[in-house]
């Protein structure tokens, strides 16, 4: 582990330093010291079985921007990490050290590991392959084996990174063993190519998932809640400067032992930026609506069958009606509204109501939880409790941030959502203004609209019941609030 001193921290670059560095343009990563929980997995054996603990996240550490310029010098880096480290492909916008805190209680010069803080490098940068082939069906399977394993079909869809400099290791669960236990070989990889132009890192990831479409190479997968994913063997998520990679060795418990494949170390160039021609573009469209379509029948039965598990929990749990319950899930469900009476799992595996989280609030502010839909099942700190506003924004209401499937969530507290007040209808004036009057009252009345269907959602209520309740559909039945609200401009011209 890297020693450091008190005035480590507090050195931060001058604009002819940072300009001076990046015509250098050497790649470089940034190094993430935790000064809390371990950054890598747990293994132990329970009866005839291995069991791993999920990754933690970093809430309190050191990140320093490290240079790589080499494949070696990579790997050397990667295998000298110890368990509290991880590495990010981005670097920070100021300086080349920090020490990290959480968003919204920092203290003194720290920072937050956010995007507000970190950026892909301009110019040289390694770009991640994240290989896993959990969610992937048989078909795409063969087609990777068909096409001489994970690797080779990653350089089918970008043959250029098959000369560059890159270091590709295996997954930290590969190997794994123990007595009465056989040896476990993982698919899962990490490949690490040089990339020409870091700033265009996501960009690139994008053009080889709808290459890999084209190449079938791609699916849709249905998480347990009956969401579609889109899959492919790119993950498009590890596009993020800021997101951590774990790639220290896991804690292994007596018996357990671990003899991993090699890592591949190649040298050589950078790739250059892939393009997407139109044709692939159109295939590659075609091609994610026909197994849209095909997965459908799947998600829709597995929601129905998560939507009776999570209401029997909410019943049995919470003591309340199956008619309560099944509000509170098909809210959570449609319209990432949280009732009070919605079950919430916490990271260490207890239950609670969200009323009772929301009255007992006092120490909970920025706490990691499991996503409210997905659940523990998914990952213990995939989501952020937000209670308290942000520095600026006296008007926020608490909520909780997900980013389960690499996707920003939010998910709203229904007792903080107001009806929306119907605005006032004067009459619109006469000669050249009377038009953009008018035009300036619809815009206003069908916003009112759609926040009093958004309200009427968020609190369950049926389109027929919305219909009846709001003063524009109770004009204009059969018609939802936005299309009868619009219809009475039409009237007033």
């Amino acid at each position: 582990m890297s020693k450091y001193t008190p005035d480590a921290f507090s050195h931060y670059q001058s604009a002819s330093e940072i300009e001076n560095d990046l015509s250098m343009q050497v790649p470089s990563v940034t190094l993430l010291t935790s000064e809390g929980p371990p950054l890598t997995k747990t293994t132990c054996i329970r009866g005839d079985h291995l069991c791993k603990t999920s990754l933690p996240t970093l809430s309190h550490g050191i990140a320093e921007i490290r240079s790589v310029a080499t494949a070696k010098a990579l790997k050397c880096l990667l295998e000298s990490l110890t368990r509290n480290q991880a590495i990010s492909i981005g670097v920070l916008k100021k300086g080349t050290s920090a020490r990290i805190g959480r968003k919204g209680r920092l203290k003194g010069r720290e920072i937050s590991r956010t995007k507000d803080h970190f950026r892909f490098p301009v110019g040289s940068a390694w770009l991640l392959w994240d290989y896993d082939a959990k969610s992937m069906p048989p078909e795409v399977a063969r087609r990777v084996e068909k096409l001489g394993g994970p690797l080779e079909a990653f350089y089918h869809i970008c043959p250029d990174a098959r000369s560059a400099a890159q270091v590709v290791r295996p997954s930290s669960s590969d190997g794994l063993y123990a007595p009465g236990v056989p040896l476990e070989r993982s698919a899962g990889r990490h490949g690490y190519f040089l990339f020409q132009e870091g700033t265009r890192i996501p960009e690139a990831l994008r053009v080889l998932q709808e290459r890999a479409w084209e190449a079938g190479l791609a699916w849709f997968a249905v998480s347990a809640s009956g969401a579609i994913l889109e899959r492919s063997i790119v993950d498009i998520t590890v596009g993020s400067p800021e997101r951590l990679i774990f790639e220290a060795p896991p804690i292994l418990i007596a018996p357990v032992k671990r003899a991993p494949s090699p890592t591949l170390v190649q040298e050589g160039g950078g790739m250059a930026i892939p393009t997407l021609t139109e044709e692939t573009r159109i295939q590659a469209e075609a091609l994610k609506t026909a197994a849209r379509q095909a997965v459908k029948p799947t998600a829709k039965a597995t929601k129905q069958r998560f939507v009776e598990a999570r209401t029997d929990d909410h019943v049995r749990c919470l003591g309340v009606s199956r008619r309560a319950a099944g509000r509170a899930v098909q809210a959570l469900l449609q319209s990432r509204a949280l009732e009070d009476d919605s079950l919430l799992e916490l990271a260490d595996g207890r239950r609670v109501r969200a009323g009772d989280l929301l009255d007992g609030k006092a120490g909970h502010h920025h706490m990691s939880m499991p996503d409210p839909v997905e659940g523990i099942g998914y990952g213990r700190d995939k989501a952020t409790l937000f209670l308290e506003p942000r520095p600026g924004h006296p008007d926020d209401d608490p909520c909780i941030v997900s980013h389960a499937h690499g996707e920003k969530v939010v998910y709203r507290f229904a007792r903080f959502e107001n009806a929306a007040v119907a605005p006032a209808h004067p009459m619109p004036p006469t000669g050249d203004e009377r038009a953009p009057a008018i035009a300036a009252m619809r815009e206003r009345i069908a916003e009112w609209g759609r926040l009093s269907d958004q309200f009427a959602r968020a609190h369950f209520i049926s389109q027929v019941e919305a219909a009846e309740t709001m003063h524009c559909g109770a004009l204009c039945p059969g018609q939802d609030a936005t299309e009868a609200a619009a219809g009475r401009v039409e009237v007033l011209q």
